[in-house]
């Protein structure tokens, strides 16, 4: 996970466990008993706050923004919890815009992001952001669909709270928010398959050595080879099939050296060597900007460049790129002296 990812997720993690604190610590400093109602509504809004973690490839501002209006609103309505307690169906409404607006808000954002002048046209580049994108989505309506009814259980329940649904809901609240936890924590794990420092392909599942048989490590070095020399990935039009027929083999076996031996697919090949392209050519040339080398590097879309970046350098290439930048200008402050000194003493 980059930094500005991992810093994002963290503050969201942070907001979302004093929410669990701060609004009990209102109502009882302001003569409120804790009552199941209250304790579900702190959990569901905290929920809320962990459904707006950044995901990689954005800069997590808006994220941040709406995290800290549901906690301030949240706040809000704990000061105000005895004229809510009263009229459950405005607390019902009250639990769920705070859980859902949010979240429609940010994927709105988010697939505008996409759809306009980011996606891809028909045969070029990949539309797996897209794909990634839709199945975020649906694993975020399947959770509102179990919480929801969860929230309203609990709001519905009576004043009272000696319902046993009530304490049903809260359960529920309570798993999903540990499940919604645990999985921003371990959320920038990767598997193995990324750039090595040398910028060779690093090994996959088996790796080079791990084929199994010799002609397949053969296969396997002409196409790297390939690769290198004729940048065949620069073309959105070169599938695997022409591949295939470049190495004198056909599509299937081409397909299996390739998982074998790197543990990617050919898309996220390909996708590899333009990241390398685009690194190369940044250090030739550091004044590019990151749509720049998005265009060079055979991407055309910003979304899917960032996200392959991300899956290989496990950081966004903005930032990778400023600190190429930093340190250049460091190596460039160390020469200075050195200079000087090696110059003796000005005559005078």
């Amino acid at each position: 996970m980059d930094h500005e990812i991992e810093h994002g997720s963290r503050r969201i993690r942070w907001l979302a466990v004093s929410l669990l604190l701060v609004p009990g610590l209102i109502r009882l400093l302001s003569g409120n008993p804790l009552r199941i109602q209250a304790v579900s509504f702190d959990w569901g809004m905290a929920l809320s706050i962990l459904l707006l973690a950044p995901v990689p490839g954005e800069e997590g501002r808006l994220s941040l923004v709406l995290a800290l209006s549901v906690w301030g609103l949240s706040v809000m309505a704990a000061i105000l919890w005895p004229r809510l307690v009263v009229m459950r169906g405005l607390l019902s409404f009250v639990f769920c815009t705070l859980l859902t607006v949010p979240r429609c808000i940010l994927e709105i954002v988010r697939m505008s992001a996409l759809l306009r002048h980011k996606v891809p046209p028909p045969g070029k580049a990949t539309l797996w952001p897209l794909i990634q994108a839709l199945i975020q989505d649906l694993y975020v309506i399947l959770l509102l669909s179990l919480i929801l009814p969860a929230l309203l259980g609990a709001a519905l329940s009576g004043q009272e709270g000696k319902s046993p649904w009530a304490f049903v809901c809260l359960g529920i609240l309570v798993c999903f928010f540990v499940h919604l936890f645990v999985r921003s924590l371990v959320a920038g794990q990767r598997p193995s398959g990324g750039l090595t420092p040398a910028g060779g392909l690093a090994a996959g599942p088996a790796g080079r050595d791990g084929l199994k048989d010799a002609a397949s490590r053969d296969l396997y070095d002409r196409m790297c080879a390939f690769f290198e020399e004729s940048k065949p990935y620069l073309s959105d039009r070169f599938r695997i099939e022409d591949l295939a027929r470049a190495l004198y083999s056909n599509k299937a076996y081409v397909s299996r050296v390739i998982n074998d031996g790197t543990g990617l697919n050919y898309q996220q090949l390909k996708n590899y060597y333009r990241i390398r392209y685009a690194m190369e050519e940044f250090k030739k040339n550091p004044k590019l900007k990151v749509s720049e080398l998005s265009d060079l590097s055979g991407f055309h879309s910003t979304v899917s460049f960032n996200m392959a970046f991300n899956l290989f350098m496990n950081r966004n290439p903005s930032e990778w790129c400023r600190d190429y930048r930093d340190s250049l200008r460091s190596r460039k402050g160390d020469r200075e002296p050195l200079s000087r000194s090696a110059g003796g003493e000005p005559s005078g």
